[in-house]
């Protein structure tokens, strides 16, 4: 079984490569081309670079030797109080992605289970995922349950460019007002 570890700023080309080999195959699988968005490399070594340290952001990297073949990620977010007093840390997992050669050998499990480990010891109230159905039996038997009252309100198209910021001083409104 290849080690798993978790990953530091260090490790941000790693994390970048292997997270682009994920996104290319999630668009392959979605919509038949694997290119990806000329500035998804160095704005994803930005917020590596920044949410690593700060804690908002825990990945982990499966290695065999010196080759990094497969990562996971989570990220943080308190929510206001529900069912008791005091905030609610929660966690999303992302990017469970195996290079294809190491596949079905527990690599992706191995993964996730350093996420859920690492939510628990952070007093993470729960973690969510999204699943691909390869992926479904794996979560179950890591005890996540499916969840079906969320629903999803896009503001960005996917493949849409970055905003640009607002100047200081300079309003926006429609036109015509």
């Amino acid at each position: 079984m290849p080690s798993i570890r978790p990953a530091t700023v260090a490790d941000i080309p790693q994390l970048i490569a292997l997270r682009s080999e994920f996104l290319a195959e999630m668009r392959s699988r979605a919509h038949g081309s694997i290119t990806s968005p000329a500035n998804l490399e160095p704005s994803t070594a930005e917020y590596f670079a920044r949410s690593i340290p700060s804690g908002q952001y825990a990945g982990w990297l499966a290695e065999e030797g010196a080759e990094a073949i497969g990562m996971a990620g989570c990220f943080f977010f308190e929510r206001p109080p529900m069912e008791r007093p005091g905030a609610a840390l929660e966690g999303r997992v992302v990017n469970v992605y195996t290079r294809p050669a190491w596949r079905r050998r527990g690599v992706g499990a191995a993964l996730v289970q350093a996420a859920i480990e690492h939510a628990r010891a952070l007093g993470a109230r729960r973690l969510r995922l999204g699943a691909a159905p390869a992926g479904l039996g794996v979560y179950e038997r890591l005890g996540f349950q499916p969840v079906t009252n969320e629903m999803e309100l896009r503001f960005i198209r996917p493949d849409a460019p970055p905003a640009q910021p607002v100047p200081p001083g300079v309003t926006t409104s429609p036109a015509g007002e």
